[in-house]
């Protein structure tokens, strides 16, 4: 995702989001961000 998308995102939902891969969950690499009103 470019970074002007994510800001655009960010500004809607009022947060940052967090970036999560999926190879620490199964045999696949795939990044992707994540927003929401979890704790980090």
């Amino acid at each position: 995702m470019n970074d002007e998308s994510r800001t655009i995102i960010s500004r809607m939902f009022g947060c940052e989001p967090a970036l999560w891969d999926a190879k620490y969950f199964s045999a696949q690499r795939r990044a992707r961000y994540f927003w929401g009103n979890i704790p980090e």
